[in-house]
């Protein structure tokens, strides 16, 4: 085993030669500090980027070559390329950019090519995550307490400190916090919503609802959730319906490029042909199809400091437990006690948002939107178009 070892690291060694690529195919999304230019970590004239991320700066989309797709990872920015035009920089014109090779039109609503005129929206949204690092495109994320329903209900329910899920088995570790600006379409915005339904994300690939064909009449618009069955924006997870004790708790998508494929099967063709909804380069979102948020990670908590755990091995070694459904409370730590509890679940939305303001007292506080999505109007409007 050490044998290949050596020989695959040798190889990698021989391709950051060759290529020019300091790290090869090697995670630089923590050591460069996100996306964009990072000569330190990369070598000269290279950046962090990722295959796909709409998000990331214009130096990263003149990209051609990748070593690996998975995550961001060392790349050379085609120079001469960046420092003009960026290939994906969308046109004077505000219509979403499409290659000469697509050969047809990324929406069949003309709509979707304008900027809209509804108002931005600037608030703070939160992403449960691994140790692993890359952008939140294709992903669900929520407000503190539809955060800390989600921990709640999927993930702190298993013995060990294992924190892993229905459709993922990588244990969570943090919660990460993201500045948002948001601006619906137009013809969502005429439809009388900011937000759309909310997808459902697997290794970032849109499974539903309905196939995630809204996006043809909405475009790649940021979707929302709650639980409130009168004001109908409890789809498509309406079982829980009264099961949620945590005020506003609110769950989100964020539709990124080439939605229809996961992770490991996204190609230039499918990113070119289905955008997502991240503006190219960041900036204030124009609201066309393909400019429908942008963001910022502005902070995060280990969930280990949310629970005030401080040292996992002697927690687990002393038969520690963070949830028991059970019995509705954890063994040597009672921060998940009583999950249907208002006041319990309150107070836990309290000491997060504490933890957060503690951790950062310079980020400015916006205020939570209402999720106004409607799932009856939304997709009768569909239907009469």
């Amino acid at each position: 085993a050490g044998g290949a070892a050596g020989a695959a690291a040798e190889d990698l060694a021989a391709l950051s030669e060759a290529s020019g690529i300091w790290h090869y195919a090697q995670n630089c999304y923590s050591r460069c500090g996100g996306p964009g230019y990072c000569e330190d970590f990369c070598g000269p004239n290279n950046a962090c980027c990722r295959l796909g991320a709409s998000g990331d700066p214009p130096e990263c989309h003149t990209v051609s070559f990748w070593p690996i797709t998975l995550f961001h990872t060392c790349t050379k920015p085609n120079v001469r390329a960046s420092q003009g035009s960026p290939t994906r920089a969308p046109p004077a014109s505000g219509l979403p950019y499409v290659p000469e090779s697509n050969g047809g039109l990324v929406f069949t609503n003309p709509l979707l090519y304008k900027p809209s005129d509804a108002p931005v929206m600037t608030f703070y949204l939160y992403r449960v995550q691994s140790d692993e690092d890359y952008a939140p495109e294709n992903q669900n994320v929520g407000n503190i307490p539809g955060m800390l329903w989600y921990l709640h209900n999927e993930v702190v329910i298993h013995p060990g400190l294992k924190r892993s899920g229905t459709y993922f088995s990588t244990s969570k570790t943090r919660l990460e916090k993201f500045k948002i600006q948001v601006r619906p379409t137009q013809p969502l915005y005429n439809a009388g919503m900011n937000f759309a339904v909310v997808n459902a994300f697997d290794s970032g690939k849109c499974t539903g609802p309905y196939r995630c064909f809204n996006f043809q009449y909405y475009g790649y618009a940021v979707g929302c959730e709650a639980w409130d069955r009168r004001a109908g924006n409890d789809f498509p997870h309406g079982q829980w319906d009264g099961k949620v004790k945590y005020k506003d708790a609110a769950w989100y998508s964020l539709p990124g490029p080439c939605p229809s494929m996961g992770f490991k099967d996204k190609d230039k063709s499918c990113i070119s042909s289905e955008p997502g909804g991240a503006c190219v380069g960041g900036g204030v979102p124009t609201g066309t199809g393909n400019c429908t948020y942008s963001y910022e990670k502005v902070g995060e908590l280990s969930i280990d400091e949310l629970e005030g755990i401080t040292d996992e091995k002697e927690f687990i070694d002393s038969g520690g437990y963070e949830y028991n459904k059970d019995t509705d409370s954890g063994y040597l730590n009672h921060f998940w006690d009583k999950k249907y509890d208002s006041a319990a679940a309150e107070k836990r939305v309290e000491i997060v948002e504490g933890l957060f303001k503690k951790k950062y007292p310079d980020l400015p506080e916006y205020p939570d939107p209402k999720c106004d999505f409607n799932r009856w109007r939304f997709y009768s409007y569909m239907k009469q178009r």
